[in-house]
């Protein structure tokens, strides 16, 4: 309720209540209302105080106004609790007389009296009456002391002192952490006497029954111990409580203590305490005798002190037992807490002393005990070793002054982890003659000075005995004209080499030519270019890097009489065992036999024997199951530029002496080659250029070692130069493969999967014998024939049968993870087989001719298959050398040297690819159409001449074409099948492909066409050419339309999408 009006309200109040007003009065009980004494923070009782407002004269209702001074004083006309405003107002009765109790409440915010007038008015006369009221506002004074001791006076601790002091107990001074505790006792007075106007000290709670809170950083390193107690009273009462100081580290901890009141002026109250983490000096640490003395280092050792916690200790090394001259880095070294210490750097045959002191984070203990030594003498110099012989040598080693002894290790190992011979054996010279040892056998020494402490140990020196003499054992493979000879190694370990001689005298005063000291690097050799009927001796030496062993016992050994040899003519059969397919007769065991290319081939079907066998290129051999052909000698299967040998073996091969076979190899140019031996090794490539094929990565990698070990069946390829031309290279090292053989494939995901294996036989294999085992291979094989990759699904292809050529490796596609391939003998064969395939139904076959080259492509039709790629009826397209043509069927992202589709219907249309390397004439022939059950009629389009060919009628297209055409050139059509049951001769055809609508067997002159949209607008009309096809490209939203052809023979209508 406002108390003022504007003036102009106030007259015309004036005038209206001078006019109606008779003889008002107004009357408040006398006297000043007193309230109080009333603790600060609350209030008077509700109803407990009041005075009363009585008057006449008024108008009936006439509103009555009371207003109470600002706060802490407010009104109510009830008393009742939660009806008290800063204004009321009251009503005039009926008669215009007032009779109203008014009651006042009082909130003190502070301490002491507030006097104040409560204001009573109404507005007829605008007299106002006020009633004085008094109100007493009771606050208690809290005061905190302290102290250091029980005995000490109480000192004030100020609210909000941020500054301890030991006097009041804010400083708790130092505590050992993690060992002593600090107790402070704090008082709290409630400082005013009774006379005063103060009231009960109520101290609050923060939790249950607590009221001294401690925050800050180090809050945790202190504790209230005994609470105070609340209400303190008065007067002058007291209440104390115990904060106890409990380090748990090193350093100062300060915290803030906080304790919530009713003092209004000091709520809560705020001091900050603090106190120091001590810890006990560390006692003085015993210096222990060093230990793994040598000539530079050793180790200082010590035992830990009493005292206090050490957290590290500090290293002095010195010269001298004062401790005037350091070692550099080692004064007052801080080394950890640790009680022993590498001390490095050092001078050898020199005194050293130590000491340690302990530390902790509080101080530094005294000095230790001195502890000396000697370093030992330095480090002796290894030398070779001399006078060594098959069971013993020197060691030998440098003099080393202050050195007493030395001391040596000799053992079987460069660790010394092997056989021990010596281990700290003590020598007082500097040499040692060291006998009882294994012939052709490593050995290694070190040695150590010692003069009371061992050095360290010297470079280590590797010795090799020498080797002792080896045992010649008795020649096989003897012929007319060579021998093998053989020995044994010598005892102990093995020579590097050993060294031959052949004579003709058991006293070796002569020598067979080239077989005087002939290095061997194996325990045979085969010894050639002899006399027949003649007796030979030979000996062995052992040789290693420490000498030449002596001569080991004599072997003789007489050639045979005369030369057999036979040669197969075939005139009667391909039987081995058939004396007329010989010319001197069936071969025997010493029989050196030679296979010219003649018609029939030998086959052995009843185990037979020879000696020398030697194969001319182009022949075959053929071992039955069952039987076994044994070559008591040499194996030898030649090549030339008609091609190679083949063996094909399904029984068994021993082959006694050595292997070998040849392979042509073109020149300027890649040729996929493949070991048909069990040792594969590139040396054999050591004139040509290497590659192997990484499956993950997709491409060729060179192989500049040339003498690795390759894995059986890995596919490779090898160049010759320009100079170097055609070449023959020799696989001699190893047997021939044969039996079960894994190839190694690999998938490495969606962008992987090819893989270079190589036919690991000496002979063709068929890719479709079933005795294959494929897993998770693509159908389809690859072969290079040098200009083109030739291929074959397992049904037809341009790959001859599918058969793989001998010593040639080739691609084939995984599908998915852990591939297997395992080719065995059942797949060898000696060639394509005249009895193998058959006709296949709905294939057409697609070449192209031109640059002196040509390439193929097929479509196929298998209802099995899909529209898109089928690893298990398409081929790949792999593409040939630049300048050969490349053509290709295009299906969806992939191209297809091999397109199988599940069916053909009119309309097909079948994109083909072209790459030219060369600006020339190419022919397209597209060739055996018979193939289907019914003939079809297929066009090829070319799109950049936009000649349109019926393949029936015009079987062969010539084109001019340059590299850098587009690829897509050509499209195949494929028309309504012909040669069936046709209401209507020569209907009108009509389809689209992509932007294009074609139309075909309009024969009117007259002939239109009409293109519409789905909505029945025509979108495009013109005439029709009276030709074989028409072809209408059109520039149109993507979608569906009518096409409507109109000829003398009625309408054709058809819905076509267009792209």
């Amino acid at each position: 309720m406002k108390k003022f009006l504007y003036p102009s309200l106030l007259l015309m109040a004036f005038l209206v209540g001078f006019n109606q007003l008779q003889a008002q009065s107004l009357t408040l009980t006398p006297g000043t209302l007193n309230i109080g004494p009333i603790l600060t923070g609350q209030e008077s009782a509700d109803g407990a105080h009041s005075f009363t407002v009585a008057g006449s004269g008024y108008n009936p209702g006439e509103a009555i106004y009371a207003d109470a001074p600002s706060s802490p004083f407010t009104l109510s006309l009830t008393g009742g609790a939660g009806t008290y405003l800063s204004s009321v107002i009251f009503n005039a009765d009926g008669s215009g007389n007032v009779s109203q109790t008014v009651y006042v409440k009082y909130a003190p915010a502070v301490g002491g009296p507030v006097s104040q007038q409560v204001s009573v008015y109404e507005f007829q006369t605008f007299v106002f009456k006020y009633k004085d009221v008094t109100g007493i506002g009771t606050a208690p004074e809290m005061l905190l002391e302290g102290r250091e001791s029980g005995s000490d006076p109480w000192e004030e601790v100020v609210d909000g002192s941020d500054t301890p002091f030991v006097s009041n107990g804010t400083n708790f001074g130092e505590a050992l952490y993690s060992i002593e505790t600090v107790d402070r006792t704090f008082q709290i007075t409630n400082n005013l006497p009774l006379g005063g106007l103060n009231g009960n000290l109520v101290l609050s709670e923060y939790d249950v029954s607590k009221y001294v809170q401690i925050s800050g950083t180090h809050a945790n390193q202190f504790s209230v111990t005994v609470e105070p107690s609340t209400p303190v009273t008065l007067p002058y009462g007291t209440t104390t409580f115990t904060v106890r100081f409990e380090p748990t580290s090193y350093g100062i901890k300060t915290a803030t203590l906080s304790i919530a009141n009713n003092d209004p002026n000091e709520n809560p109250y705020n001091f900050t305490i603090t106190g120091k983490g001590t810890v006990e000096p560390p006692g003085a640490p015993t210096a222990d005798a060093a230990t793994q003395i040598d000539n530079n280092s050793f180790y200082a050792n010590w035992t830990v002190g009493g005292g206090g916690i050490t957290e590290g200790y500090l290293l002095d090394v010195a010269t001298d037992n004062l401790f005037i001259d350091f070692v550099t880095g080692y004064e007052a070294k801080y080394v950890g807490n640790v009680t022993t210490r590498l001390v490095t750097g050092l001078d050898a045959n020199t005194m050293y002393y130590y000491r340690v002191r302990a530390l902790n984070i509080g101080d530094t203990s005294d000095y230790s005990n001195t502890a000396s030594l000697l370093t030992a003498s330095g480090v002796p110099l290894a030398q070779s070793a001399s006078n060594i012989d098959i069971d013993a040598f020197y060691a030998n080693w440098s003099f080393v002054t202050g050195a007493t002894s030395y001391r040596l290790d000799v053992n079987t190992s460069p660790d010394f982890t092997g056989t021990v011979i010596y281990s700290d054996h003590t020598v007082t010279n500097t040499y040692l003659y060291i006998t009882g040892l294994t012939s052709g056998t490593t050995y290694y020494y070190r040695v150590r000075s010692y003069n009371g402490n061992s050095s360290e140990n010297s470079a280590i020196i590797a010795v090799v005995t020498k080797p002792d003499t080896p045992t010649a054992t008795d020649a096989t493979n003897i012929d007319y004209n060579k021998f093998t000879a053989h020995w044994d190694p010598p005892a102990g370990g093995a020579p590097d080499f050993y060294k031959l001689d052949v004579s003709t005298t058991n006293l070796f005063t002569t020598f067979v030519i080239g077989y005087e000291n002939l290095t061997v690097n194996s325990t045979s050799k085969v010894v050639t270019g002899l006399a027949q009927n003649t007796t030979y001796y030979y000996r062995l030496r052992a040789v290693n890097v420490s000498g030449v062993s002596s001569n080991s016992n004599t072997i003789m050994v007489t050639t045979y009489t005369s030369n057999l040899t036979a040669t197969w003519t075939g005139a009667v059969s391909t039987a081995w065992n058939v004396t007329g397919n010989w010319d001197t007769g069936i071969p025997s065991s010493i029989t050196d036999v030679t296979v010219p290319n003649v018609s029939n081939q030998p086959v052995v079907s009843i185990s037979s024997v020879c000696n020398d066998f030697n194969m001319d290129p182009l022949t075959q051999l053929t071992v039955n199951n069952g039987v076994t052909l044994t070559i008591n000698g040499d194996l030898m299967m030649n090549a030339s530029v008609a091609g190679e040998a083949s063996i094909v073996e399904y029984g068994g091969l021993s082959v006694l002496g050595n292997t070998s076979v040849e392979q042509y190899i073109e020149g300027s140019r890649w040729n996929f080659v493949s070991f048909p031996t069990d040792m594969p090794n590139t040396s054999v490539f050591d004139t040509l250029f290497l590659r192997y094929w990484s499956e993950a990565d997709a491409q060729w990698y060179y192989i500049l070692d040339q003498d690795s070990t390759l894995s059986v069946g890995v596919g490779l390829e090898a160049y010759t130069l320009t100079s170097t031309g055609d070449t023959i290279i020799t696989y001699d090292q190893g047997d021939l493969n044969t039996g079960s053989i894994n190839l190694p494939v690999s998938y490495s995901g969606a962008a992987g999967g090819w893989n270079a294996v190589g036919n690991p036989y000496p002979s063709a294999i068929d890719w479709d014998d079933a005795s294959w085992v494929k897993t998770n291979i693509d159908a389809s094989v690859y072969v290079w024939d040098g200009t083109q990759y030739l291929f074959w699904n397992g049904a037809f292809g341009s790959l001859t049968d599918g058969i793989i050529p001998a010593y040639q490796s080739f691609f084939s596609l995984t599908s998915a993870s852990s591939p297997a391939l395992q080719v065995n003998n059942g797949a060898r064969v000696h060639g394509p087989s005249p009895y193998k395939g058959s006709e296949i139904n709905n294939l057409i076959d697609v070449r192209v001719v031109g640059n002196g080259y040509d390439d193929i492509t097929y479509i196929n039709f298998n209802s099995n298959a899909t529209a898109l790629y089928d690893n298990q009826f398409d081929a790949k397209k792999l593409f040939g050398i630049d300048e050969a043509p490349q053509l290709y069927s295009i299906v969806e992202n992939d191209i297809l040297a091999i397109n199988t589709l599940p069916e053909y219907f009119p309309g097909m249309v079948i994109p083909l690819g072209l790459k030219v390397g060369a600006d020339a004439e190419y022919t397209i022939k597209v060739s055996n159409l018979s193939s289907f059950e019914f003939p079809v009629t297929v066009y090829l389009e070319d799109l950049v001449t936009g000649d349109m060919v019926d393949c029936q009628a015009e079987d062969v297209y010539n084109f001019n074409a340059v590299p850098g055409d587009e690829d897509q050139r050509f499209l195949l059509h494929f028309m309504a099948l012909t040669g069936v049951d046709n209401p209507i001769a020569n209907p009108v055809e009509i389809y689209s492909y992509n932007s294009s609508v074609y139309v075909k067997n309009v024969t009117d002159a007259s002939a239109s066409i009409t293109i519409s949209n789905i909505a029945g607008q025509s979108v495009y009309s013109g005439k029709l050419e009276n030709t074989s096809v028409n072809k209408i490209d059109l520039n149109l939203n993507t979608g569906y339309y009518v096409i409507s052809v109109v000829t003398d023979s009625g309408i054709s209508t058809e819905k076509v999408f267009i792209k």
